[in-house]
Parts: structure tokens; sequence; C-alpha cells
């Protein structure tokens, strides 16, 4: 075997023992479904509410957005800036 080969097979090996050690990501059914956001602003409290849907196929409402999304900051944003014109 010549000495690249050896290399070759000690970083194969190396990144073998690696991934071996890594944990998987769960492939539960329940963290593949989809999570809605939805977010407002409470005057009684003078905070910004945030609340979660889980698992709701289709979109529960206009004013629920995916986590994560564009659309989900804009409506974050949205919601602490309304409480400033109120």
């Amino acid at each position: 075997m010549s000495k690249r080969a050896e290399k070759a097979a000690e970083k194969q090996a190396a990144y073998d023992a690696v991934m071996a050690a890594k944990e998987r990501p769960s492939t539960d059914k329940s963290l593949r479904r989809p999570r809605w956001v939805r977010y407002w602003w409470d005057k009684e409290k003078d905070c910004l509410v945030r609340r979660t849907w889980i698992g709701a196929v289709p979109r529960p409402g206009p004013d629920w957005h995916r986590e994560g999304s564009i659309d989900e900051l804009e409506a974050r944003e949205n919601a602490g800036q309304r409480e400033m014109f109120e």
C-alpha cells in the first residue's frame, strides 16, 4: 500500500469514528410536523405575546406563520412596533 493510500485510509477511519460518536437526530414524527407561530401585543401586560401551534395542517389562519420564516420575523417585528403607534 502506498503512503498516499495509507493516509487516505487513516483519514477515512478517523472520519468514521467521529461520525459514529455523533448523536443522530431523532426521526420522531412529532419533530417533523410544522410549527406555527403567532405574535401580538398585549396592552394589559404591556408585552409581546407569542403562541405556538405544532402540527396544524393546513395553516391555522392568516396571522399564523411558520417558525423561522421571514413572515414570522416580520410579524414579530410588526407586533412589537404596533404598540408604539397605539
